[in-house]
């Protein structure tokens, strides 16, 4: 993950996938406005489903966290 967005990257080489980079538009969320948050990164092997997991931490403390489906789109409403 990007050292800008301030994200890390929990994964393992054995992992199938690998999150590089981390974006969120835009970069200063207003509240009751639409935000995107984009990542990308390199799948290892085919993926055809499953689950992934996103926290969001703020000096180490989680504010926020949500399941998401890693084949296709998640929408989350933030408590902001």
């Amino acid at each position: 993950v990007s050292a800008a967005s301030g994200g890390s990257n929990c994964g393992t080489a054995g992992y199938e996938a690998s999150i590089s980079t981390v974006t969120l538009s835009p970069l200063q969320p207003i509240k009751g406005q639409p935000a995107t948050l984009n990542a990308t990164g390199t799948l290892n092997a085919a993926i055809t489903g499953g689950a992934a997991t996103l926290t969001v931490q703020l000096e180490g403390v989680n504010l926020f966290t949500h399941p998401a489906n890693t084949c296709g789109v998640t929408t989350i409403n933030f408590p902001l």
